[in-house]
């Protein structure tokens, strides 16, 4: 029973609650580090953030509430806001200088886009043959086809005229031949037979030859003529397209002038429109002006306010965060103090440990003495 009973109570002070002891030491570990931390705004901070939210409520308040009174007794209907004079002056020439520019690039890509369409089409009609051209091609067919009609008739005449001359020689001849028959023997007669057979062979062989080329010049002739047809059609047809595209050309000619002539006449009344806008936003500034510097006492007087609430939030700010290192300092020291006892207890465990069993092995000893 006594070994029991102190075994339970070694059992009891060697028992420590771990788990508890570990979600301390997280808890402490977790508020030091959310301490530390810079991109999480404290409570002190957001508390201070609320305050100066509600002075810039009560500022704006102020500020609209004197607007409409100073509006009410000056008998204008302009609203005054907290815009400063630079901020509204960059965004009215903004919006105008915006406006001019789109008007600006409107007409300068309408502009080249006019330019490319009259450069496409001057080359499209430099590429093509001019009406010129092709009535040169015509009268070149003309001279080639009046020049072979002549070559044709100079050799048919050349060369009827040297068949005429051999035949009227060759019939003087044989006529001779025939008067001075008499002395001749039918040998020669044969002869001369074969000779005009021979003769009447080239003949009609010539005659073929010119039937031929006669043909062939006939077929030249009628190709000739064909092909002059189809360069009519084909100059007919280039004119219809060239007088086509000339009136496609000056129809766009015309389209782009008056669309220039629109685009500058609304650009003119746009700019008449926005100057006459800047000179009526000049005057409301100027009058804005005017308000606005008689409310300049009032916001420095909100101003100087809130500068002494801020250099008192700051100086709450040091005084806290004197306290804070102070109470991170005390938490510090608490946890080398619970991990001095910690390790004394160790100790103390330990020796509790060997005195028991001490104790147990003189029990032990005692009972088998007995």
């Amino acid at each position: 029973m006594n070994e029991e009973t102190t075994q339970e109570r070694i059992d009891q002070l060697m028992r420590v609650d771990t788990a508890a002891l570990i979600n301390i030491i997280r808890d402490m570990e977790h508020k030091l580090t959310e301490y530390q931390r810079q991109d999480k705004i404290p409570l002190w901070a957001q508390a201070l953030e609320t305050r100066l939210e509600q002075l810039e409520k009560l500022r704006q308040a102020d500020l609209m509430s004197s607007n409409s009174a100073s509006n009410q007794n000056a008998g204008s209907s302009v609203p005054v806001t907290g815009i400063s004079e630079d901020r509204l002056l960059a965004r009215v020439r903004g919006e105008i200088e915006a406006a001019i520019s789109g008007l600006h690039l409107q007409l300068d890509t309408k502009v080249s886009s006019a330019g490319l369409e009259m450069e496409r089409l001057h080359k499209l009609l430099q590429i093509r043959p001019t009406n010129s051209d092709l009535q040169q091609v015509v009268l070149n067919i003309r001279t080639i086809e009046s020049k072979n009609l002549e070559k044709i008739d100079e050799m048919t005449e050349s060369v009827m005229q040297s068949l005429q001359k051999r035949l009227s020689e060759e019939m003087v001849g044989l006529l001779d031949e025939l008067k001075n028959g008499s002395s001749k023997s039918d040998e020669h007669q044969k002869l001369i037979r074969t000779q005009m057979q021979s003769y009447n062979q080239e003949i009609a062989k010539v005659r073929s030859e010119m039937t031929i080329q006669f043909d062939s010049v006939g077929q030249d002739v009628m190709l000739l003529r064909s092909q002059m047809k189809g360069s009519d059609e084909m100059i007919r047809r280039q004119a219809e397209t060239h007088m086509q595209d000339m009136n496609k050309v000056n129809a766009t000619f015309e389209e782009l002038k008056t669309e220039l002539k629109n685009s500058q006449k609304t650009a003119e009344q746009e700019k008449r429109v926005l100057t006459q806008e800047l000179k009526a936003v000049e005057d409301r500034f100027h009058g804005s002006v005017d308000r606005l510097n008689t409310k300049q006492d009032s916001t420095q007087r909100t101003l100087e306010e809130t500068q002494t609430a801020l250099t008192e939030l700051d100086n709450n700010f040091s005084t806290f965060r004197i306290e804070a290192n102070m109470e991170i300092e005390g938490l510090q020291k608490i946890m080398k103090h619970m991990d001095h006892i910690l390790t004394e207890e160790q100790k103390r465990m330990k020796q509790m440990v060997g005195v028991c069993m001490c104790l147990g092995c003189i029990s032990m000893d005692i009972c088998m003495y007995v």
